[in-house]
């Protein structure tokens, strides 16, 4: 958790005063005090453990759950393959996608 709050506010635009998480951080002082450096304002780390606090961050870890499950269950369907050799195919500057049978 650490390792993603560093990351993610390292390039951040916004650092908000109140940070809610759903599990504690390693180093939790020395995070705040560089996010504070950075917003120019204290920012405080919290992992509520009840209440209507509580129940947001857990709402909000399982909508992230269930849209990692669509983008994989995305990637692995027809339509989804096909989109992502496309975007490949882009990157990559190819003319067509082949595959054994010809064009896919």
């Amino acid at each position: 958790m650490s390792s993603f709050v560093k990351q993610f506010y390292s390039s951040a635009t916004h650092i908000p005063p109140l940070i809610m998480l759903q599990y504690p951080v390693e180093e939790k002082t020395n995070i705040e005090e560089w996010l504070g450096s950075r917003r120019g304002a204290r920012v405080r780390l919290h992992v509520p453990a009840r209440g209507k606090q509580k129940q947001l961050v857990d709402m909000v870890a399982s909508n992230a759950a269930q849209g990692l499950q669509q983008l994989k269950s995305d990637r692995q369907t027809p339509a989804g393959l096909t989109a992502a050799l496309e975007e490949i195919r882009n990157a990559l500057n190819l003319p067509r996608l082949s595959g054994a049978n010809g064009v896919l």
